[in-house]
């Protein structure tokens, strides 16, 4: 409001400068007729100014925000992403299973009551889905889960509340009829939509997807399909190539639920996009296990932080594509914003592939990832050595 204001009083000064220079009239008291219109009339250049800077910042791309952005996108077939599901991991113990006798029934202990992608409708508008086997040992007295949780109805919301309880009906084996999965956290995931910045980037990327090579055009029809987080691309011979879909479930868990579903739509939206002639194949690259060396200096750091802070920091910086490389620099870099530089080193990763049981590949300075792959990091890859300095 105060600039709107010295705006207009700059108008009306201006323009009772410009009056006097051409008329010779030189009345500029407050009360004067000249004085008055040159106000109302600099208030209305304002006004004007405003709704054209308005209009203009919501016809731009790189301006709009909100509903204004979503109608730069329906203009080119992009739409903003919702999310209506939430995935946990055990080690956020905030989904656990328990017996509502207090102690585990011995009978159940060490089999795989549940594999992993079981998907388990709770009521509720709750669908569950489990990323790991459900194997309960004798030492467990809860057991906490790594689950995909969805509303059901995808147009509705998914909402639990801390303590909310759900029978598991197994019925496959009776011994577990006393099992309960419960809530340990308000969850709501009704219209988490795609950010203002991410949804801008996509939009951009789509308008200039005319001007772009086929597998741009492909990539930008790939990351509009929900969970994708990246694309890579092996190329066999011009006009054909591999591609990687990597979504955000798999990075963070080494496990997609919808696997088929995925790549039965990613198959639809190269087919549409693709020119005539173009040969390829879809695919969802696997875990590739990332080993990591690091010295530590003893400082009172503690463990548990300075893995999590590694996981953090890899998650946030490393992108599977055409070059899928790790930089050990980049990754020490990146963790000395959080960890002083004189205690902390990453010096030596390898690459594990587990469906082989083997090692790719060791390195000082950087992994190349084969791009069947991805690179996946877990705490229990991650070796400390507490050094006297690094």
């Amino acid at each position: 409001m105060q600039f709107k204001t010295t705006s207009s009083n700059i108008i009306s000064d201006n323009l009772l400068l410009a009056i006097s220079g051409n008329t010779g009239l030189n009345n500029y008291s407050s009360s004067s007729k000249i004085k008055n219109i040159s106000d109302a009339f600099a208030d209305e250049v304002v006004n004007l100014a405003q709704s054209a800077d308005n209009l203009v910042t919501k016809v731009y791309t790189t301006t709009a925000t909100a509903d204004a952005l979503d109608s730069n996108g329906y203009q080119y077939n992009t739409y903003r992403k919702n999310n209506n599901s939430v995935i946990i991991q055990s080690t956020d113990q905030l989904i656990q299973v328990e017996s509502i006798s207090g102690t585990f029934n011995p009978l159940i202990f060490d089999t795989v009551l549940l594999y992993a992608n079981t998907r388990i409708g709770l009521g509720n508008n709750v669908t569950i889905t489990l990323l790991e086997d459900l194997v309960i040992a004798s030492s467990d007295i809860v057991k906490y889960l790594s689950v995909k949780l969805e509303a059901t109805n995808s147009n509705s919301a998914l909402e639990l509340s801390s303590g909310d309880s759900f029978r598991l009906n197994i019925s496959q084996n009776p011994n577990t009829s006393d099992l309960v999965l419960i809530v340990n956290t308000n969850i709501t995931t009704y219209n988490i939509k795609e950010t203002d910045t991410d949804y801008r980037e996509r939009i951009i990327t789509t308008k200039n997807s005319p001007y772009a090579s086929v597998e741009q055009a492909i990539t930008n029809s790939l990351l509009g399909i929900d969970g994708v987080l990246s694309v890579g691309y092996s190329r066999l011979f011009f006009g054909a190539a591999n591609i990687g879909i990597l979504t955000r479930e798999m990075f963070l868990l080494g496990v997609e639920t919808n696997e088929d579903l995925l790549l039965n739509i990613a198959n639809g939206k190269i087919y549409n996009t693709a020119p005539a002639g173009y040969i390829y194949n879809a695919f969802i690259p696997e875990p590739i296990h990332i080993k990591l060396d690091v010295k530590l200096v003893n400082a009172g750091y503690d463990l548990t932080f300075v893995k999590s802070t590694i996981i953090k920091v890899f998650q946030s910086k490393y992108k599977y594509n055409d070059q899928n490389l790790v930089l050990l620099s980049a990754l020490n870099r990146e963790v000395h914003k959080y960890i002083e530089s004189q205690d902390i080193r990453i010096y030596n990763a390898q690459l594990y592939l587990p469906t082989i049981d083997g090692t790719l590949l060791i390195s000082e300075e950087e992994l190349n990832i084969p791009l069947f792959g991805f690179g996946y990091l877990i705490n229990e890859n991650i070796n400390i050595e507490i050094v006297s300095n690094v």
